[in-house]
């Protein structure tokens, strides 16, 4: 708007939220809030300076969105009684960084630490990035956990030492192990026993 061939010149009433280039009217951004932007138009041979604009240009700044996050599982392959260290990459500001396991059926977080709950069941984290002055929380997408099972501690196996051919009542009994797994029993000597 305006007339003639003069120069535009900008100016903002909100330098708490935003700066503009006087003469080219590039902005920046620096905090959430409104950013109010006035104009006038300067002299040329045929016309006086213009008033500021009766009405400014407002723009509402809200935060920005962080850069991708990602959850990262260390190692990604955990087996049954050992845990696994999380860490997060990318993302920005200064938000705390927190994880969870979801609906996961395999597993818990606590803190930074992964732990195997159930070998057999599902484990994925993901991490989340809290909003700051500047940016958005953000959640990283998934990161699966490949479960492994755990060997079990040595199974034994007791019987009476010496029996009579056809003598009743006797039995094997196992025991060690570990775990919830039922017992089985077999023989390496069927022409005896």
């Amino acid at each position: 708007g305006g007339s003639g061939t003069g120069a535009y010149s900008y100016s903002t009433s909100t330098p708490a939220v935003c700066s503009v280039n006087a003469s080219s009217g590039a902005l920046t951004l620096s905090a959430t809030g409104s950013c109010s932007i006035t104009a006038t138009r300067a002299t040329d041979n045929n016309y006086l300076v213009s008033a500021t604009s009766p009405t400014p240009a407002v723009i509402t700044v809200g935060l920005a969105d962080q850069a991708t996050l990602t959850a990262i599982v260390t190692p990604s392959s955990v087996t049954y009684g050992n845990t696994a260290a999380l860490t997060s990459s990318g993302g920005s500001g200064t938000g705390a960084v927190t994880f969870s396991a979801g609906a996961s059926t395999g597993c818990s977080v606590a803190g930074t630490t992964l732990s195997i709950s159930n070998a057999s069941g599902t484990c994925s984290v993901t991490a989340t990035k809290a909003a700051d002055a500047t940016y958005n929380a953000a959640t990283s997408a998934a990161a699966p956990v490949t479960m492994n099972k755990a060997a079990q501690a040595t199974v034994t196996v007791s019987a009476p030492s010496s029996a009579a051919i056809g003598q009743a009542g006797l039995s094997a009994v196992a025991s060690g192990g570990s775990g919830t797994g039922a017992y089985s029993y077999s023989t390496s000597t069927p022409a005896v026993c």
